[in-house]
């Protein structure tokens, strides 16, 4: 929240403990505040001020001087100058000291802010520098506390990390840990914390072990144990209201050794509160006639109270405004209707209408009004609390529902999220299905069009092989082979991810047996492609070399062959063999849309790098009638192999 809206909002607070007043005939919050003092230059001050302050002094009351210091960061402030000067001042002396800095400029001010005849401290947008620097001057405590007022708005405290660790707060005298103890009124907004850590790293060789969070926790509880109270006896206005990460530690440290008999504001509002501080769950056992607790602005969820009519007979207002409070229980429900002495306003929450606010519609339809139900007619507006979720309900009032409606919309909630999650499940389970059918053509085209080998795949070692594959085929299919197969695989990649084929027409050796020739070319190729048409079953030397192929691969213990189908062929025109090896290893037809997709990825040795390439991107799929490059043979084999 802004500091205007804040303004804003303490104004009309103000003005209705005014009101409140003159309704009672006593005065709340008689604060003696100093008059609006007419600046004028060169009035008596520090020496070391003169020229960043200007004094004033009321005309009605000259024993009392205004200060105002405007600080900018060439300035020099030090409270230990206005010490000095004050002890020449008239004992009846009261002064108003008002800092407000530019961007943040350093200041001294050693807390516990004590200096002879101060009345009010104000310091705006100011970075203390020498919080600690009176916890070793005992003889500071010997100076008066005059302190009456002390409001702090947009202050950076720097500490450094050492004297935060090393302070014990059991080993300090009284004032140093209750600080000025006739304050009237103590406002420190939007207070910073910011830790300097040494340039010289010797000072704390063991800084990873060191934990802030715990040293102050330690000190905080140790405050249970001091030995001593701290009793304001004329404290009226508490504010620590907007601070960032706030916990409930800041309220028990402020509240657990203390003692505030005339308190009647106490402010922690804006302060990123998350639970409800326990520690003001009796809230009367500290604050005997405090009107105000302000609470706003916060992450607060829900809140319990306990019975403290006992304790005092005056009602307070506890402030919960604006925090995140979505369900009205059991333990809210007794904490309006079952504790005396306090009103909670819980108005402008992010109420929501589901079952779990059941309790508290029937609570409001069971009572019509405060009177019926026994509690504090303050709370009439609990009648006029209004949906803010779901949609539906949204702007509706919350006495106008039924447990059975409210709980209905929880039921409409949980069918649509177990509709979500059934969809999920549905969806997660066709998709693994489909991976798990179509595993192999993922792994193809993952393969050939991403170069991505997905995991469990075996590789093969053969980098022994002079060849990537024999093609085996009758000498009918040849022009396929030549203009198709031959380019495709031997020069149709642009980027080096070309294959070597064995051919009888170009790569058999001239003079040698055609067995041999077929054994020693299935031996130096790593696979063997067989182009299986009804001409190659008819042929005694195209089986020869699929019976040397299938050898092969007993002998390898792989899958050498690679089986391309030219042409549909029944299974009863093949022998045992070959309807043994269409069973054992899987087929390409030219007709498959993958089929340069299967071929590549059959062909590649897996254990080495391959460059990214764009296999089978608008190609289409092979057929005998495609427009081919010609591919020139280098010698004509045997006349007796062409029969082949």
């Amino acid at each position: 929240m802004s500091s205007g809206i804040y303004f804003r909002f303490w104004t009309m607070v103000m003005l209705g403990v005014s009101l409140v007043d003159t309704a009672y005939g006593k005065d709340l919050m008689p604060l003696k505040r100093p008059p609006s003092p007419t600046f004028k230059r060169n009035m008596i001050m520090p020496d070391e001020w003169k020229a960043m302050c200007k004094t004033s002094s009321d005309k009605t009351n000259i024993s009392f001087i205004s200060i105002y210091c405007h600080v900018n960061v060439e300035d020099v402030w030090d409270f230990n100058h206005f010490r000095n000067w004050s002890v020449v001042l008239d004992k009846d002396t009261l002064v108003s000291l008002d800092i407000v800095c530019e961007d943040g400029t350093r200041i001294c001010l050693p807390w516990p802010y004590r200096a002879g005849y101060l009345h009010t401290l104000r310091v705006t947008r100011c970075t203390n520098t020498c919080y600690y620097s009176d916890f070793n001057r005992p003889e500071v405590l010997d100076i008066q506390d005059s302190l009456k007022i002390f409001e702090g708005y947009d202050v950076t405290e720097e500490r450094k990390l050492l004297d935060m660790l090393s302070i014990d707060i059991k080993s300090l005298p009284p004032p140093m840990v209750c600080g000025p103890m006739h304050l009237e009124v103590f406002i420190y907004r939007h207070k910073q914390l910011k830790i300097l850590f040494d340039e010289d790293s010797e000072d704390y060789p063991q800084l990873e072990d060191l934990n802030i969070t715990d040293t102050i926790t330690k000190n905080t509880r140790n405050m249970d144990d001091l030995g001593y109270v701290c009793k304001y006896e004329n404290m009226r206005v508490f504010d620590k209201s907007q601070r960032i990460r706030a916990s409930s530690l800041l309220i028990y440290s402020s509240v657990v050794n203390s003692r505030f008999p005339q308190l009647r504001i106490l402010n922690f509002s804006d302060t990123e509160l998350q639970v409800f501080p326990p520690i003001l769950a009796v809230w009367r056992r500290h604050f005997d006639k405090l009107q105000i607790l302000d609470l706003s602005h916060n992450n607060i969820s829900r809140f319990e109270l306990r019975d403290t009519s006992l304790l005092s007979q005056d009602v307070g207002m506890i402030d919960l405004r604006f925090n995140d409070i979505r369900t009205i229980g059991e333990k809210e429900i007794e904490s309006f209707s079952k504790v005396d002495g306090v009103v909670i306003n819980v108005r402008d929450n992010p109420f929501q209408c589901d079952c779990a606010m059941g309790n508290f519609s029937m609570y409001l339809q069971k009572y019509s009004s405060t009177t019926e139900a026994g509690i504090n007619r303050d709370y009439a507006y609990l009648w006029d609390l209004e949906c803010v979720t779901p949609e539906k309900f949204r702007g509706k009032r919350i006495c106008e529902f039924t447990r059975k409606i409210l709980c209905s919309t929880d039921m409409t909630a949980y069918i649509s999220q177990i509709s979500a999650i059934c969809v999920t499940v549905v969806i997660f389970l066709i998709f693994v299905i489909l991976c798990v059918r179509y595993r192999k053509e993922i792994r193809i085209l993952t393969f050939t069009r991403c170069n991505v080998i997905l995991p469990c795949q075996s590789f093969e070692h053969s980098s022994n092989k002079t060849y990537d594959a024999f093609v085996a085929y009758s000498h009918h299919d040849t022009t396929w082979v030549v203009k198709t197969l031959l380019p495709r695989l031997e020069s149709g990649f642009p980027d080096g991810n070309n294959f070597r084929l064995c051919l009888h027409q170009r790569d058999f050796a001239v003079g040698a047996a055609i067995a041999d020739n077929i054994c020693q070319s299935v031996e130096a190729s790593r696979h063997t492609i067989l182009v299986l048409s009804r001409k190659f079953l008819e042929s005694e030397w195209c089986l020869m070399e699929f019976r040397t192929a299938f050898h092969q691969s007993l002998i390898e213990k792989k899958k050498h062959l690679i089986l391309v189908l030219l042409e549909d062929i029944p299974v009863s025109e093949l022998d045992a063999d070959f309807r043994r090896c269409m069973q054992t290893w899987t087929y390409i037809h030219i007709s498959d849309k993958l089929f340069w997709d299967r071929i590549v990825y059959s062909l590649t040795d897996k254990s080495k790098p391959k460059k990214k390439t764009s296999i089978a991107k608008d190609v289409p799929p092979p057929g005998n009638n495609a427009e081919n490059i010609d591919v020139k043979i280098c010698r004509k084999p045997p006349e007796q192999y062409d029969l082949c």
